[in-house]
């Protein structure tokens, strides 16, 4: 378990992966708002809002969304991130997820 410091700070750094184009780019598909809870820059309706997804989503199911969203459903066009991103990375991603309550 992480100290609430560590969790700020993976949080912090999986804001920047959900958004950056480079890394996560879940805006590509996904509206989301951002840390403050404001939907910023360009959001996208293609796939479910993540507004409150740590409060819809169990963490274990979130995190196999994320590494392979295929294990949960076959026919989703979600990109396997567990291919893409690093462990930590995939760590830090679903850390800030976890604050959309």
């Amino acid at each position: 378990m992480l100290s609430a410091q560590a969790q700020g700070v993976a949080a912090t750094q999986g804001w920047r992966i959900l958004f950056d184009q480079r890394l996560g780019n879940c805006v590509a598909c996904h509206s989301i708002p951002d840390a403050q809870g404001r939907k910023t820059g360009i959001q996208s309706t293609f796939a479910p809002a993540l507004d409150g997804v740590a409060s819809r989503i169990q963490a274990d199911q979130l995190r196999q969304w994320v590494v392979d969203a295929r294990r949960i459903n076959p026919d989703t066009l979600m990109p396997p991130f567990g291919l893409i991103l690093s462990a930590g990375q995939i760590e830090d991603a679903l850390a800030a997820l976890q604050t959309l309550r």
